[in-house]
């Protein structure tokens, strides 16, 4: 996306947005590239992989520990 297109509908500057893509680009979450005049920034979504990783078994309890919820909530409230 250009950074024009993350820009668009938000509060934050274009310079703020600017900071924050150059920190991403830093530890290679995000690429930047030109096409055209145009900077296009692209995801690393291998990048965060690992992190992905770490956080699946947390993600696991908590869908079981949701469900559980669920599932005794509709045993109190079968009309809700």
């Amino acid at each position: 996306m250009s950074l024009k297109a993350l820009s668009e509908g938000t509060d934050i500057s274009r310079q703020a947005v600017t900071k924050h893509l150059n920190k991403l680009i830093q530890v290679k979450l995000v690429y930047a590239e030109f096409q055209g005049r145009v900077k296009v920034h692209t995801l690393n979504d291998q990048a965060l992989l690992p992190v992905y990783q770490w956080l699946s078994p947390f993600a696991r309890q908590w869908q079981h520990r949701l469900d559980n919820l669920d599932e005794f909530l509709n045993q109190e409230n079968p009309n809700e």
